[in-house]
């Protein structure tokens, strides 16, 4: 039967192992706040170009509305005069 305890001192190289689980540590924090940071720009990138998209359709619902108002005067007389043979 073995009588000597093993569990005081299961690695000889404990600072081997020490130093890369810590290398390990440091890499995944590297890689979280690369995350972080990407979000944070990809986030600001998406509000920013869809504020640009709002102000680049608002422009034309008054232009819209102008063409319309200008059309109707012609557009009475126009248009049934082309759909009706005379």
């Amino acid at each position: 039967m073995l009588r000597t305890n093993l569990s005081t001192r299961p690695f000889y190289n404990i600072r081997a192992v020490q130093a890369a689980l810590g290398a390990l540590v440091a890499l995944v924090i590297l890689f979280t706040l690369f995350n972080v940071i990407s979000l944070l720009q990809l986030a600001t990138s998406q509000r920013s170009l869809g504020a640009r998209a709002v102000q680049a359709q608002s422009p034309r619902l008054p232009c819209e509305e102008r063409r319309g108002s200008a059309e109707a005067p012609f557009g009475a007389g126009y248009g049934r005069a082309a759909e009706e043979p005379a």
